[in-house]
């Protein structure tokens, strides 16, 4: 979903950016939900029944996945024993990101120059 919500001001562009920009972004949501559907239902499906001897071997996890759960055990009894330290740091992360938006570029296209012979 956070994918879709990405695209979200691209639906409310105007002018010739919001009509260039508004179908590509609808074709490409609706290739992300199709593409979701499939991951998690045939996707599955699939494995189960075409790779039998791999769903009955062990899981091992990866080296990466090992060590961010071991930081992600480290820190959640904090955050859940202080809720208000959460509670402050989600809205200062927040505020610091709409301070940045005002020097976002507003123009997806170039300035074009017509040229006369």
């Amino acid at each position: 979903m956070i994918v879709v919500l990405v695209f979200l001001p691209v639906f409310m562009l105007e002018g010739l950016a919001g009509s260039f920009f508004r179908p590509l972004a609808g074709a490409y949501v609706l290739a992300v939900l199709a593409s979701l559907g499939v991951a998690l239902t045939l996707t599955p499906a699939l494995c189960l029944l075409l790779l039998p001897k791999v769903a009955e071997n062990a899981r091992r996890e990866a080296p990466l996945t090992r060590f961010l759960k071991a930081r992600y055990r480290a820190l959640l009894p904090m955050a859940l024993k202080k809720p208000a330290w959460a509670a402050v740091v989600l809205p200062v992360v927040f505020g610091t990101t709409l301070l940045a938006v005002p020097y976002f570029g507003e123009e997806f296209l170039p300035i074009f120059r017509n040229m006369i012979f």
